[in-house]
């Protein structure tokens, strides 16, 4: 189904060579380094600008290209506002904050009510061929997929993937990928989905659909600081005061609730819809998983969805060398000396860090700040922080 309407893809270089080596040249003294000589025809503002588009969504919008009607239900009265998060950055970079999917509080609900007709949505895909294989194609490039029958979803498996997730609504403006539907097809937008919108969440507590449109979402990927902004703003939006949802250690077996219209928290079983109206069929099961105590995060990771390719090292828990390197750039890769390692059995890390140069061209210099994040399986995410340049980026990378 065509909806007559072409996106850009979320990150666009420039097509003339001299242009390309220059933006990314850019990017990479943005990343490593204070400030890079050889686009310094360009004034400050200017030059912290690079190429993506972020589309602010507000909660009832279907926003871009729908996938269906929405399944979202209609609101019985006037929700509380949710909580109001620190602001990270400078009040104009898009500065993301990470929770984990299971935090008490991060969803609402209503005990009365769910936020989506997860019935609605299996019987549309039941009947819409297209959509129902973009639908599973979308949440396949998700490499951190994960449910009770395995790390991808097949047509067949629809129903019961969809029985699974839980309604909720978001509390906080949260960044995902959100998918349009174009020409039978799942189109990629880097999205921020506002407060108060009614999506569905897996058992790891990690949004996977939005009601307003019934598109799929999966974890945000590296986006510029700075990216062009598609969409009005609503009355409070802050771009340092977004989240990206992380997913649970474990499968989460009760999700801790707020009640958007009173406040008060209440327990809510995954994959159901309220404690008197359970989907039937068993409870999910956790997927196996490998002990803590045989778990190991050393390796390579890389992360190629930038303009640049980005190489994180660990050794013995450590985070050891960060390299960023691009045809026309030149490679620049740091040691790193860091106070931190990554803890088992969470795989998660915080700290501070020195980078000294290893090798590199004229533009690259030892740098510090702080680095934060979680190794999950072969996936890292990662927010690193520039104290020379104020810079922050999230990054995510697999490990090679």
């Amino acid at each position: 189904m065509s909806r007559g309407r072409q996106l850009r893809p979320p990150y666009q270089l420039p097509r003339h060579p001299a242009q390309l080596g220059c933006a990314v040249r850019l990017f990479l003294s943005l990343l490593l380094t204070v400030g890079l000589a050889g686009c310094a025809n360009r004034g400050d503002d200017e030059s912290r600008k690079g190429g993506g588009e972020l589309w602010l969504t507000a909660a009832e919008d279907p926003g871009q290209d729908p996938f269906m009607p929405s399944v979202a239900t209609p609101l019985s009265g006037k929700p509380l506002p949710g909580p109001e998060l620190t602001p990270h950055g400078n009040g104009t970079e898009v500065v993301a904050q990470h929770m984990p999917g299971d935090k008490t509080g991060l969803y609402g609900g209503s005990q009365d009510d769910a936020s989506c007709d997860r019935e609605q949505m299996i019987s549309f895909l039941k009947t819409h061929d297209a959509e129902a294989r973009a639908f599973v194609t979308a949440l396949n490039t998700d490499a951190s997929l994960k449910w009770s029958q395995g790390t991808s979803v097949s047509v067949d498996q629809i129903e019961a993937y969809i029985g699974e997730l839980t309604p909720v609504y978001l509390r906080v403006d949260t960044r995902v990928t959100n998918f349009g539907f174009i020409d039978g097809k799942p189109v990629p937008l880097q999205a921020i989905l506002q407060a108060g919108t009614a999506i569905m969440i897996d058992i790891y507590g990690v949004p996977r659909v939005r009601g307003p449109a019934g598109s799929p979402l999966t974890n945000p990927i590296a986006i510029d600081l700075r990216p062009l902004q598609r969409g009005t703003p609503w009355p409070d939006f802050n771009p340092g005061a977004i989240v990206i949802v992380q997913a649970a250690r474990t499968v989460t077996i009760v999700f801790v609730l707020v009640d958007i219209y009173t406040g008060a928290t209440f327990e809510r079983m995954a994959g159901t819809i309220g404690a008197d109206r359970m989907r039937t069929g068993p409870p999910p099961r956790q997927p196996d998983t490998p002990s803590a105590t045989t778990a190991t995060y050393d390796g390579t990771y890389v992360a190629e969805n930038l303009p640049s390719k980005a190489t994180v090292v660990v050794r013995n828990g450590r985070i050891v060398s960060f390299a960023e390197e691009a045809p026309g750039a030149g490679k620049c890769e740091l040691a790193i000396e860091a106070d931190f390692t990554i803890a088992l059995p969470t795989g998660e890390f915080s700290g501070s860090y020195t980078g000294t140069v290893s090798s590199g061209p004229h533009w690259c210099v030892a740098t510090n700040g702080t680095m934060s994040g979680r190794v999950e399986g072969s996936q890292m995410t990662m927010t690193y922080t520039n104290a020379n340049s104020g810079s922050s980026f999230d990054l995510q990378l697999k490990r090679t």
